[in-house]
């Protein structure tokens, strides 16, 4: 498939600003799909059509890697990818792999991962990852250093509460119809350093973030608050869902299943900015565009935020004092990408929000 990239403020000076749109990504950005190399381009994740679009520091379009199918090189449920060392790693939740690409975009090889469902994260010299689904196998849900090919690895935590992730999902064996439903995701977060040198995994009962040290292979450090939880708003929930069956295209003649938990997490969502601040978004209560983040040094003390969350939530990466931000057009429904010098940051932001009605989540299409 051919897809068009139309590049907007093009520049010969790879200093100046630019903007990538027409990305065949018809929903903003979130965290995950894009990533800026070290040379100061980047890579967008277009889950839609499974492949992944390389820039140069001008926003030219360099490569497209991946595309769907079950063969070497293809993707079928990409969610998350990494670049480390001059490789691309690129995970398929389906395939239960991970693909590595050169620095030229070319499939050198699949490394095979131990279970689907998994939070996986690329750290020097191999693997964090968490295992949310256990219900298959005995125990409780863990977080695991692994090494490079996930030959060895290490439980370094067991988590009490493995929560849910949010959205619709809707599963058939062709007989039977496995459908849920939660307007929020109440999973534990596992975020990556921007050193690659560990994570910090949170607690959904609690204001808790705990340090795991790849190199040390430990929980290393652990920052904790006082926070009030809020229970849930079953009313407000009960809202979404009736608007998210009203804009299917099929209603559904199935049940589907209420995953509403008893309180909201205290944590609502988690940055780490590329000075290792940690900025932590709370749940006050039923969702709107209120966010109530907090800036943490990793000792735990407060340390004031220079953007506020709807800014800081669409860096997906700085490089020699440019922002790379997410950007969306609400009439032609259209995700990109801006680089965009960090004194402009804030006023971009504005001038440029991201406005989008539609519900969340991703899906896509596979057969044999």
């Amino acid at each position: 498939m051919f897809v068009l990239f139309l590049m907007l403020f093009l520049p010969d000076n790879p200093n100046d600003q630019w903007q990538i749109t027409e990305t065949s990504v018809f929903q903003p950005l979130v965290q995950g799909e894009v990533l800026v190399r070290p040379d100061g381009g980047a890579y967008i994740l277009n889950f839609k059509d499974a492949l992944v679009t390389q820039y140069d520091i001008t926003g030219r379009l360099v490569k497209t890697i991946g595309g769907k199918g079950k063969g070497p090189g293809e993707f079928t449920y990409p969610v998350s990818f990494f670049y480390e060392n001059e490789k691309l790693f690129v995970y398929d939740y389906l395939t239960t792999a991970v693909s590595v690409f050169d620095d030229k975009g070319t499939f050198e090889k699949q490394i095979r991962v131990p279970h689907r469902n998994l939070e996986l994260l690329k750290v020097h010299g191999g693997w964090i990852y968490a295992d949310w689904d256990v219900s298959d196998r005995r125990g409780k849900p863990q977080v695991f250093w692994a090494d490079e090919t996930f030959a060895q690895s290490k439980a370094i935590v067991t988590v009490e509460d493995e929560g849910y992730g949010g959205g619709m999902s809707v599963w058939s064996d062709g007989t039977n119809v496995d459908a849920r439903f939660s307007p929020i995701s109440n999973q534990p977060k596992l975020i990556g350093t921007t050193d690659g040198k560990g994570a910090w995994l949170t607690s959904i009962s609690s204001f808790e973030l705990l340090y795991i040290n790849a190199e040390t292979k430990t929980v290393s450090a652990t920052i904790t608050r006082k926070e009030k939880r809020i229970p849930f708003d079953v009313d407000w929930a009960d809202e979404e869902l009736a608007e998210r069956i009203d804009r299917m295209k099929e209603k559904p003649d199935y049940t589907i299943k209420k995953m509403y938990p008893e309180y909201f997490p205290i944590i609502r969502d988690l940055l780490v900015l590329s000075d290792g601040t940690l900025v932590v978004d709370r749940w006050r209560g039923k969702p709107d565009s209120k966010h109530y983040p907090v800036g943490l040094e990793k000792t735990g003390k407060e340390t004031p935020l220079k953007y506020d969350w709807e800014t800081q939530e669409r860096v997906r990466g700085i490089h020699n004092g440019f922002a790379y931000v997410t950007i969306f057009n609400a009439e032609t429904e259209e995700a990109g990408l801006a680089r965009v010098p960090l004194a402009n940051l804030s006023e971009f932001a504005k001038k440029n929000p991201i406005i989008f009605e539609g519900h969340g989540g991703r899906s896509i299409s596979i057969s044999d």
